[in-house]
């Protein structure tokens, strides 16, 4: 059996033995295509502007708790959810605007595992770009005030919420992207007005935004900045929610990408 699959628009016909084989070969296939698609420009140019700013504010202050602060407001609560939102929208849409869907689809496989490695390739990849973007963001503030090699326990936590947040989110938007035909109109709704805007509303409100339990986690593993002191879901539960949310999506997409007709 065979899949053809395309990359720098060149053809190629891999053989496939077993579904295994295929997973992998799919895989990386669509790994390759998110992380040297043309959308690179954009982590590239938000790593050199995170640089930029963070450098700024350390020469402005240079306390532990304002390095903090800045990661928590650029990346885990805007350029995180940007970056996985861009990416997790577009993957299926393109490949279905451009037809290649249908030679995925040809792939020995059930459709809710190609489904499944769709995802899965994608946290891969927009985990790996965000890795890099975190960790130059993190040296332009620390390494220039002096704290760089004293609290990388910081830069450990702060990657384990940008991970957390990136397998939520990616699972989040992908399944929209299987329900509506503009799935960028509703991410940047969700970015903007409900993350961006109704977590900041008084009340019970606000925990209705996967961003709230992101930050619950972060507040038991930092010890300086707003974060420390946010008032949120207990750890434990916001970890519980988390994964059901996590489940329930994926099995969200999963139905619909298996139901769904692509012509």
């Amino acid at each position: 059996m065979t899949i053809l699959n395309r990359f720098s628009n060149t053809w190629w016909v891999i053989d496939l033995s077993s579904d295994r084989t295929s997973v992998i070969a799919l895989g990386t296939h669509l790994i390759r295509k998110i992380i040297f698609s043309k959308k690179i420009i954009m982590p590239i140019l938000i790593t050199t502007f995170l640089v930029f700013v963070m450098y700024y504010g350390s020469t402005d202050d240079g306390s532990l708790a304002t390095g903090i602060d800045m990661l928590d407001a650029l990346i885990l609560s805007f350029f995180n959810i940007l970056i996985s939102m861009v990416y997790s929208t577009s993957l299926i849409k393109n490949d279905v605007e451009d037809r290649s869907i249908i030679n995925v689809l040809t792939a020995p496989l059930h459709k809710g595992v190609i489904f499944l490695t769709y995802y899965f390739s994608l946290i891969v990849a927009v985990s790996f770009i965000m890795l890099f973007t975190t960790m130059f963001a993190y040296m332009g503030y620390f390494y220039p005030a002096g704290l760089t090699w004293t609290r990388t326990d910081y830069l450990v936590s702060i990657l384990w919420l940008v991970l957390i947040s990136v397998v939520v989110y990616c699972a989040f938007f992908i399944t929209i992207s299987v329900m509506l035909k503009r799935p960028i109109y509703f991410g940047l709704f969700y970015l903007f007005i409900w993350e961006g805007f109704v977590i900041m509303l008084p009340g019970r409100i606000g925990h209705f935004t996967v961003n709230h339990f992101i930050r619950s986690i972060g507040s038991d593993l930092i010890e300086h900045g707003e974060i420390s002191n946010y008032v949120g879901t207990s750890f434990g539960m916001s970890i519980i929610v988390l994964i059901v949310v996590w489940i329930s999506l994926l099995a969200i997409g999963t139905y619909l990408f298996t139901n769904k007709e692509f012509t």
